[in-house]
């Protein structure tokens, strides 16, 4: 099935969204990829790459209301990607544009996926083992209830398990310290939750211990989980300046310049945001990729790249469902 792909959504689109596909099409040119958008301005391009074109009159700019255009921009780019997916033309959509709109019409016209009561938008995050944790919820809700982080967390551990090769995933509860005794409202409540819900939970979490990669699993609202994410580019951001910096006096030994690009390489790789493509929306009845309005083409090539991991691995939403049932029964039982 292919990848849909919103190629009117982000700050310079549709040109930096071609120019992405252009760079996933050099390394993978068979993976059937549908883009939607303004056909007068991707007719040419969608010849040339190899993709299917369906004709979206209208975009929803990156500042509207995601209510709004719901309601009034049914014939967007998202609108119509979403609809394609609820019609089964496609495995799963990519947007880079209004990231509330994006969830609001997954929301509305994908539906949520049974014992889901709001979706989250989970992003992977880099730690120091390289291995990454999955941080839910980074914006979707900013209120939330204790059940929505039991959801995350039943769907959040589905996809690491699945998608990223974890056996057994550690859950953890973001708060501000590792006792049961601190914390706000929304943490006391959510804690007993996920301790009786059979997936691995390892109690509270502090925001030191997502890069340094004690749990597989963090879940949040989306207030909180916003910050960090933002918190977490820009410092991102700030290092690998010092770092550039840093190789322009190179110690002694980092001399050589294939050994400093070398470096460079991987360490930006590791650290630079744009490498990691997009967010998982999770809980729709289909399979949603969120990234950044500013997004740059490599970003977009690796959005791609991630939709092509994700929707590889089986059916992932039954898996998910399972999850869900089994999760949400335990607690019932209880």
């Amino acid at each position: 099935m292919p990848i849909i792909i919103d190629a009117m959504g982000g700050d310079r689109a549709p040109e930096d969204v071609l120019e992405g596909v252009r760079l996933f099409r050099e390394e993978d040119p068979l993976t059937e990829l549908i883009l939607v958008g303004r056909e007068e301005e991707l007719q040419n391009a969608a010849e040339r790459l190899g993709c299917e074109l369906v004709h979206a009159p209208t975009v929803v700019g990156m500042h509207e209301s995601p209510s709004s255009a719901v309601k009034s921009k049914r014939d967007s780019s998202i609108g119509i990607a979403m609809r394609l997916a609820k019609e089964g033309r496609g495995d799963i959509v990519i947007s880079m544009g209004n990231s509330g709109a994006a969830t609001a019409f997954a929301f509305f016209v994908l539906g949520c996926m049974p014992g889901v009561s709001r979706p989250c938008i989970s992003t992977l995050m880099p730690t120091k083992q390289n291995r990454h944790c999955l941080l839910a919820d980074v914006g979707a809700t900013v209120d939330c209830k204790p059940q929505h982080l039991l959801e995350w967390a039943a769907l959040q551990s589905v996809y690491m398990r699945e998608v990223m090769g974890r056996e057994n995933p550690t859950v953890g509860l973001l708060s501000i310290g590792e006792e049961d005794s601190k914390g706000n409202e929304l943490v006391f409540a959510a804690g007993p939750l996920l301790a009786s819900s059979g997936l691995n939970y390892i109690g509270h979490v502090e925001g030191v211990d997502i890069p340094n990669g004690k749990v597989d699993v963090i879940v949040c609202d989306g207030f909180v989980g916003n910050v960090v994410l933002k918190f977490g580019e820009g410092l991102a951001d700030m290092i690998l300046s010092m770092f550039k910096d840093f190789l322009q006096n190179p110690p002694e030994g980092v001399a050589n310049g294939n050994t400093k690009n070398r470096l460079v390489g991987e360490f930006v790789d590791q650290c630079d945001y744009s490498t990691y493509g997009a967010a998982q929306l999770l809980g729709t009845n289909g399979l949603v990729l969120i990234g950044h309005g500013r997004s740059v083409p490599r970003t977009f090539a690796s959005a791609i790249r991630t939709a092509r991991k994700t929707i590889s691995h089986g059916d992932l939403l039954k898996s998910m469902r399972q999850e869900l049932e089994h999760v949400l029964s335990a607690v019932a039982v209880r």
